[in-house]
């Protein structure tokens, strides 16, 4: 229960890119070229029909399993179209050395 309750808190705290972003960095350690890299891509995804991407990249989930942090925030953020399963989230926690591909 606690861990579940930290996701939904950690999940409030990561709100989605604004409209015509697919990557957000709760770091800063991402530079500006690559971030812009990430948003392009994206918007080709996007744009071609092939379904939705997003990319999430923070210091830590602060005890969270790192799936359950992820699976959270693809779900919060709504990415891709639920009738055809076709959304997919790159989530890195830098401090925690962990990745995710949900």
């Amino acid at each position: 229960m606690h861990a579940l309750l930290l996701a939904v808190t950690c999940l409030a705290a990561v709100p989605a890119p604004p409209m015509g972003h697919y990557a957000k960095d709760e770091t800063g350690r991402i530079g500006a070229d690559t971030m812009a890299a990430l948003d392009l891509i994206g918007t080709k995804v996007s744009a071609a029909g092939h379904g939705q991407l997003g990319v999430l990249v923070v210091k830590t989930t602060n005890g969270v399993p790192p799936r359950t942090f992820a699976t959270d925030v693809f779900n919060g953020w709504g990415i891709g179209h639920r009738d055809w399963n076709n959304g997919i989230l790159l989530f890195v926690a830098l401090d925690d050395r962990k990745a995710e591909i949900v």
